[in-house]
């Protein structure tokens, strides 16, 4: 059975607003993303910035917005399953991230990586 992506724990706070640059580069980057067409712009602006945050230990991945990142799919995937792992700031899970979604985990409900059940 097929992971379904749901925007929980990226719904935006009541007042929460992003710039007009940031819902066009999410939108851009919902065209390349099947699985997360019914997420709203707001639900999308958090967790891509905190996909840039937290692996690519950048502020915005402007540069992905164009394409398929499937390490995205595969951080929202961790994110899913294991709620309460604690990803740093640091970039260091990029490579165990970007192997765990060559897997395409969220197309069988793979379980969670050996890294994130720490």
């Amino acid at each position: 059975m097929t992971f379904q992506f749901v925007p929980d724990g990226f719904e935006p706070a009541e007042g929460y607003y992003a710039s007009a640059q940031d819902i066009a580069d999410v939108r851009r980057l919902r065209a390349n993303f099947q699985e997360l067409v019914a997420w709203s712009d707001l639900a999308l602006v958090i967790a891509f910035g905190e996909y840039s945050s937290h692996i690519l230990a950048v502020h915005w991945a402007d540069w992905l917005c164009d394409r398929r990142d499937e390490g995205f799919l595969a951080y929202l995937y961790v994110r899913a399953i294991c709620p309460n792992y604690e990803f740093d700031y640091t970039g260091l899970h990029m490579d165990d991230v970007d192997d765990y979604a060559a897997e395409k985990p969220w197309q069988t409900s793979a379980p969670a990586p050996a890294w994130a059940k720490k």
